[in-house]
């Protein structure tokens, strides 16, 4: 069937004096969609049906030149419903926020940012899931979820950005936060700095520790750790920018090495006991002649990972060793513009299928896997082609003239390149087939804004 999605978003702005502000938000969101999916030798019908609604409530007020203060509230409600072969499940998710924050301008040199923050995240997940990852078909034994999970994550924070002398900047914080999962307190202090070496050009050093808490999936009280703790995480970064109206290059290196990352246990199901790393290059160069404008990015990435049950530190999931894009775009007359884009990466790591043997009591074939993350997907390559034209529409009736509109259409991998997403076997597995990505096909687009 087709998906189907319906948005919203309604925003209000309050100024009760010059000195204040107050704005409201709302944002809702539906989407539905079914498919076909192939999962190793299953193949059925994955329908999922999602629902979000968000509102928030920001208030700032400035007292006097040096001290602005806000207050942020805001609920989200998240329900997600679906279903595949023998299984299916419900998540509803309620997330509130409180906060308090301010910006102080201490000195010339010294501005100073500090603020109290609680966040909560009540979770409950519900329906029957699979028992064993290596059965999916009719009759699979299923394992049912009861998840009502509650995390709470009160805290607090402080920075000074400072001028350290001529063209030297600073900034120094930490924040501290308690996670109510396992009731521990963390600290995490962060740094950076920014020298001007000559105009325009700019070099930059950060470092930083942050932590994330524990999803709710992993704190069932049957098959899960409700006291798991949060997963941990420290940053180092360094870069250069040299930014001018026509060209804007930015080089960053960075190093991140990640603790207490989930791990498969025995005795508690979960545990905060992996560790990982990701390290990187990324490159974005911009940069405009006359009617020509474009850009380039590359990625380079090398990141591994000990999680759930990883025997060792193995190449991550999405941990694509390099990527890179390029735009262009000219624009032949005022209203009429073409442009194009190529993206390329590297196949990202996958599982495969080495053997497998044959269950005779689930009349079934059961696979045995190669080490997680050991093989490499194909390389991936799309090229796309656009042509887009401005335009305006005149007073009709009681109607006003528009703003400016957009008509535009898009070749959509006009190469015709078979991008695989992913692999699926036969029933006893000696055959694999590649699935390919729904973007495989040549497609055209249409499509209007229209504005006023």
């Amino acid at each position: 069937m087709l998906p189907s999605s319906e948005h919203g978003a309604v925003k209000a702005l309050w100024r009760p004096t010059p000195a204040s502000k107050v704005a409201a938000t709302y944002v809702g969101a539906k989407d539905h969609a079914a498919v076909i999916a192939d999962e190793l030798n299953v193949t059925d019908t994955y329908e999922a049906r999602t629902g979000n609604d968000f509102v928030g409530l920001r208030g700032q007020h400035l007292f006097g030149t040096t001290l602005a203060v806000g207050v942020v509230a805001s609920v989200q409600r998240y329900r997600s419903t679906w279903s595949y072969a023998e299984f299916g499940g419900i998540r509803d998710e309620d997330n509130e926020l409180a906060q308090v924050d301010a910006t102080w301008s201490a000195s010339e040199s010294h501005d100073v940012s500090f603020g109290l923050q609680w966040r909560g995240r009540h979770t409950r997940i519900e329906g029957p899931g699979a028992a064993d990852s290596t059965d999916l078909g009719e009759g699979a034994p299923t394992r049912s979820y009861a998840t009502d999970a509650r995390v709470d994550l009160p805290g607090v924070y402080v920075e000074d950005k400072f001028h350290v002398t001529g063209p030297l900047y600073a900034t120094l914080g930490a924040r501290l936060d308690r996670v109510s999962t396992n009731d521990a307190w963390t600290f995490d202090p962060r740094a950076a700095l920014a020298w001007t070496i000559a105009r325009g050009h700019t070099v930059r050093l950060a470092a930083g520790g942050y932590h994330q808490p524990p999803d709710a999936e992993h704190l069932d009280p049957v098959y899960g750790n409700p006291a798991l703790g949060p997963a941990a995480a420290t940053h180092w970064i360094a870069g250069y920018e040299w930014l001018d109206p026509d060209v804007n290059l930015r080089v960053e290196a960075y190093r991140k090495r990640y603790d207490d990352l989930i791990v498969n246990d025995p005795v508690t199901y979960y545990a905060a006991a992996g560790t990982g790393y990701a390290q990187g290059v990324d490159v974005f160069l911009r940069g405009s002649h006359r009617d020509l404008t474009g850009w380039v990015s590359y990625g380079y990435l090398d990141s591994k990972r000990r999680e759930f049950d990883d025997p060792h530190e193995v190449p991550a999931v999405y941990g694509v060793r390099h990527s890179l894009t390029l735009v262009g775009q000219y624009r032949m007359t005022p209203s009429w513009t073409v442009g194009a884009k190529y993206a390329a990466s590297s196949g990202r790591p996958w599982t495969p299928v080495e053997s497998a043997t044959y269950d005779a009591a689930r009349e079934i074939w059961r696979p045995t896997f190669a080490e997680n993350q050991s093989a490499l997907m194909p390389p991936q390559h799309r090229l796309d082609l656009r042509i887009s034209h401005l335009f305006s529409l005149p007073q009709i009736g009681a109607l006003p003239a528009s703003s400016i509109c957009v008509l535009y259409m898009e070749g959509l991998n006009v190469l015709g390149i078979r991008n695989v997403l992913e692999y699926h076997y036969n029933e006893d597995y000696s055959q694999r087939f590649a699935q390919e990505s729904y973007f495989s096909r040549r497609m055209l687009v249409f499509g209007a804004s229209l504005s006023w």
